[in-house]
C-alpha cells in the first residue's frame, strides 16, 4: 500500500469509512464510522457527494479524483470572479488564483541553488525532484504550498473555500446594488430641487409687473421652499453618505443576494467548519 501524502495514513481510512457508510451501509442519519451509535459531527457533505458517485457506479479512487478535480476548477473560477468583483481589474483577477495556488514561501530559492550546484539545470531537476521544497524538515523550514498542504489533503476545504467566496461575492453584490439605488435616489432629489428653483424663478419673472412687495414676498417664499426641499434632500442623503464609508456594516443591502448568501452560509458548517468560522469573523 502506497500513499503520496503522509497525512493520508490517518485521514484516508476515516474518509473511506464515511463514504462506504453512505454508499453501502444506509448510514442515515449519519453515525460515526468508528463509534457505534455516536452521531457524526464531522462535516460530511464532500464525502456524501463521493458516495453518490460510488453508488452511480464509479470506483472509489476515480470518484475522489474527479470530484477533487471539478472542485479545484470551480475554486479557481470562483476565486477569479471574486477578485474581479473586488478590484475591477482583469490583470489582478488573473493573478489572484495563481498567487493562491502557487504559494509556498521561498523554497524556490533552494531549488535554484540545487539546480545550479548539481549541474542538472532547472528543467531536468523538475523532472526528478528529490524532496519537497515547501516543507523541508532538514532545514527547519516549513511553509506548505496551498495545493499540497491544504487542497489535496483536506478535500472539504476545496468546497468550503469556494462556498465562502460565493457568500462574499453575494455580499459585495448586495452592497453595490443598494449603493446604486441610493445614488439614483440622490440624483432624483437633486433634480427635484433644481426643478423647484427654476419654477420659482419663473414665478418671480411673471410677477414683476404686479408690485415690488408682492415680488419680494414671492421670491422669499420661493427661496424658502427651495431651501427647505434642498435641506430635506440633504437629510435623506445623509444616511447613505455615512453608510458608504463602510458598506458591510452601515449600509442597507439588496434583499435577494443576502437571502442566497444566508442559505449558503447556513449550510457551510456541514461542508467545512473552518471556512464557516473564518467567514463569520
Amino acid at each position: 500500500i502506497f500513499t503520496g501524502v503522509d497525512t493520508n495514513l490517518g485521514d484516508l481510512p476515516f474518509h473511506i469509512a464515511v463514504v462506504s457508510g453512505f454508499a453501502y451501509g444506509d448510514n442515515f442519519p449519519p453515525q460515526h464510522p468508528e463509534f457505534a451509535g455516536v452521531r457524526l459531527t464531522y462535516p460530511f457533505v464532500v464525502d456524501f457527494v463521493t458516495a453518490m458517485f460510488v453508488r452511480a457506479g464509479a470506483a472509489l479512487a476515480g470518484a475522489m479524483f474527479w470530484q477533487n478535480f471539478a472542485m479545484m476548477l470551480s475554486l479557481v473560477g470562483v476565486l477569479h470572479r471574486w477578485a474581479l468583483k473586488l478590484t475591477r481589474d482583469r490583470v489582478a483577477a488573473l493573478m489572484t488564483p495563481a498567487l493562491v495556488l502557487l504559494s509556498g514561501g521561498f523554497g524556490w530559492f533552494y531549488f535554484l541553488g540545487e539546480a545550479a550546484s548539481g549541474g542538472r539545470g532547472v528543467f531536468r531537476l523538475l523532472g526528478s525532484l528529490e524532496h519537497d521544497y515547501t516543507i523541508m524538515g532538514h532545514l527547519g523550514y516549513r511553509w506548505g504550498n496551498a495545493v499540497t498542504a491544504l487542497f489535496v489533503t483536506q478535500r472539504s476545504i476545496l468546497l468550503g473555500v469556494a462556498l465562502a467566496l460565493v457568500v462574499w461575492t453575494l455580499w459585495w453584490e448586495a452592497s453595490e446594488k443598494a449603493k446604486g439605488k441610493r445614488q439614483k435616489a440622490k440624483e432624483g432629489s437633486d433634480e427635484e430641487a433644481a426643478r423647484s428653483v427654476v419654477e420659482n424663478r419663473g414665478v418671480m419673472v411673471e410677477s414683476r409687473g404686479v408690485g415690488k412687495k408682492k415680488v419680494k414676498s414671492k421670491v422669499k417664499g420661493g427661496s424658502k421652499t427651495a431651501r427647505g426641499r434642498s435641506r430635506q434632500g440633504a437629510n435623506a442623503d445623509a444616511p447613505a453618505s455615512t453608510g458608504d464609508t463602510f458598506a458591510f456594516c452601515l449600509s442597507p443591502f439588496a434583499f435577494k443576494p443576502m437571502v442566497a448568501a444566508g442559505v449558503i452560509a447556513g449550510l457551510l458548517p456541514l461542508v467545512h467548519a473552518h471556512s464557516f468560522v473564518v467567514m463569520m469573523l
